[in-house]
């Protein structure tokens, strides 16, 4: 966190050890998208927070961050947009709205909100990529 690290993160970054419980690159100066294998990892702790990250998420991210309250998941202050991953909308500890352009639509007949509902700005986010 916060050690002034600049450029991006290659995209084809390996799977990441199993025994590895979080990862936290937040502060600094980090571009261009964020690899899959950061997204898709059973991690405990993610936080990107407060780069310039940008590009849209994949859909089959990490369930852990839903399925375990102790998991923390921090990307705000970046530059995503696109639709929020489903598997987010009851994940307890989130914050990822803050800072990004996120449409929060999900579904193909029926548009649902896509919000995880305990993000600080759940109730005031004001959805906006397009």
């Amino acid at each position: 966190s916060g050690n002034s690290l600049t450029g991006s993160l290659p995209s084809s970054l390996p799977s990441l050890p199993s025994g590895l419980q979080g990862v936290d690159l937040s502060h600094n100066l980090l571009t261009g998208a964020i690899p899959d294998a950061l997204l898709t990892a059973n991690l405990t702790l993610l936080d990107l927070s407060f780069n310039r990250f940008g590009g849209t998420l994949p859909s089959n991210v990490a369930t852990s961050f839903a399925t375990n309250a102790d998991s923390q998941l921090s990307l705000q202050v970046n530059r995503l947009s696109g639709a929020l991953p489903v598997a987010w909308v009851d994940a307890v500890q989130i914050n990822v709205l803050e800072g990004n352009v996120f449409d929060c639509k999900s579904g193909h007949l029926i548009e649902t909100l896509n919000i995880p509902v305990h993000d600080p700005l759940a109730h005031t986010y004001a959805c906006g990529s397009s």
